[in-house]
C-alpha cells in the first residue's frame, strides 16, 4: 500500500482546476449560447484527432471530437462533442445525464508517475489518451486520464499534460492564438 507522506503527498495532491470540460449535442449551438449570454471568447475550435485511446487501460478505443475552447483567467472551459467513434465516457454521459459538465482539470508534467500512483491507492482509471496534434508546424503531444472519483461527489477528475516541442506547458489562450496562427486550431467568427 501507498503511504502518503514526503513526495508521494505532493504526486497525489490533485493540482490546480485550470479546465473544465462540458459535453454538448451541438458545438455551435452551445458556443452561440455561452458567447450571448455570458460574453465569453474568443473560441477556438479543433478536430481532436484519433489517438491512443483506452477504456479502463484496456480496451483500445478510437474516438471523434470536435472541441471548443476559451478563457477566463486561467480557466480553459472546453466544449465537447462527440462525432462519432467507439463509446467512451463523453458519449456515456450524455446518453446517461444529457449535455452538461463532465469533467474538471489540471495540468500536470508527470502524469505516469501520478496515474501509477493513484491506481496503488485504489483510484480506477476511465479513460486514458494520447492526441498528437500541431502536424502543419511543431508538435503538441497531449497526454491526459480521466480518473474514477465520480462515485462520490459526482466528480470526474482529469490530469492533462501537454508537451510542446519537448516542453511542458499549461494551455492557456496564448497558446490557443499561436495555434491559430498556425493552422492547428480555428479562431471562431460568431
Amino acid at each position: 500500500m501507498v503511504e502518503k507522506n514526503g513526495g508521494l503527498a505532493r504526486i497525489l495532491r490533485l493540482p490546480k482546476i485550470r479546465h473544465m470540460g462540458i459535453v454538448v449535442e451541438n458545438i455551435e449551438k452551445a458556443v452561440k449560447y455561452y458567447s450571448d449570454t455570458f460574453q465569453m471568447g474568443p473560441w477556438f475550435k479543433s478536430r481532436v484527432p484519433a489517438g491512443e485511446n483506452y477504456l479502463r487501460g484496456e480496451k483500445r478505443i478510437n474516438t471523434e471530437y470536435e472541441t471548443a475552447s476559451t478563457f477566463s483567467g486561467k480557466m480553459e472551459y472546453q466544449l465537447i462533442e462527440v462525432k462519432g467513434g467507439d463509446r467512451d465516457i463523453c458519449l456515456d454521459h450524455i446518453e446517461k445525464r444529457g449535455e452538461g459538465v463532465h469533467h474538471v482539470g489540471g495540468y500536470v508534467n508527470n502524469i505516469e508517475t501520478r496515474i501509477s500512483a493513484y491506481k496503488e491507492l485504489g483510484v480506477g482509471v476511465l479513460q486514458t489518451g494520447v492526441v498528437h496534434s500541431g502536424r502543419k508546424v511543431g508538435s503538441v503531444v497531449t497526454k491526459y486520464a480521466y480518473l474514477d472519483t465520480a462515485a462520490i461527489g459526482g466528480v470526474v477528475f482529469e490530469l492533462i499534460q501537454i508537451d510542446v516541442f519537448g516542453m511542458n506547458i499549461s494551455s492557456s489562450r496564448f497558446w490557443f492564438e499561436l495555434g491559430s496562427l498556425m493552422g492547428s486550431v480555428e479562431k471562431m467568427k460568431l
